[in-house]
């Protein structure tokens, strides 16, 4: 059963995922580009 099913609201936030994400995005990034890492970096997120 979800948190929502049992009558909690959903957490919002960063989590660290989200962040682990965007921060893998920008290294690579920049490693493949050789420029500095963008800032900002855009994730999907569900």
């Amino acid at each position: 059963m979800s948190e929502a099913e049992k009558g909690h609201p959903l957490r919002r936030g960063w989590t660290t995922g989200a962040c682990a994400t965007a921060a893998a995005r920008a290294a690579f990034e920049a490693l493949v580009s050789g420029a500095p890492p963008p800032d900002p970096v855009e994730i999907a997120l569900p």
